[in-house]
């Protein structure tokens, strides 16, 4: 987002913040797929490897959503929101993924089912306007050699 207009009394910056706020949530999922789910970090170097990698981590993320909605529905009664980790959220999708394929339908459905389940209750509480100092600002963001390959 960006203005040219220069004049403080035509846009007050304290009208930035809702603006940078809310651009945050689109921020925060390039932070899970580049670091967390290491999106860039490819299993091989065929253009198959590529795309079967990056589909997994995607559906993984996409997993991990889910039982973030559902975490914020079933906890909507308590005094403050509550939501699932993210790094366990996508650490339980990433088993939970790879045992999808070998089972039949109904049970990678039960599969599913109860690790959304299981993980909509290990939640941890929101609390607004808290802030940590970073630890490592201007840091450059690692990349990875081709011969380097986590299990994702």
């Amino acid at each position: 987002m960006a203005t040219s207009i220069l004049e403080e009394e035509l846009l007050p910056a304290r009208l930035f913040m809702t603006l940078y706020h809310g651009r945050w949530g689109a921020e925060e999922g390039y932070k899970r797929q580049e670091r967390w789910l290491e999106i860039e970090n490819f299993s091989g170097r065929s253009v198959l490897v590529m795309q079967q990698d990056v589909r997994a981590k995607i559906l993984a993320l996409n997993l991990a959503s889910m039982a973030q909605g559902l975490a914020t529905r079933r906890h909507a009664a308590r005094k403050h929101p509550y939501q699932v980790g993210w790094t366990s959220s996508l650490s339980a999708m990433k088993d939970t993924r790879v045992r999808l394929p070998i089972g039949a339908l109904v049970a990678a459905g039960a599969l599913l089912t109860q690790t959304i389940l299981g993980l909509s209750d290990a939640v941890e509480a929101v609390r607004p306007y808290r802030q940590f100092p970073r630890c490592n600002p201007g840091k450059l963001k690692p990349r990875f050699h081709p011969a380097y390959c986590r299990t994702a």
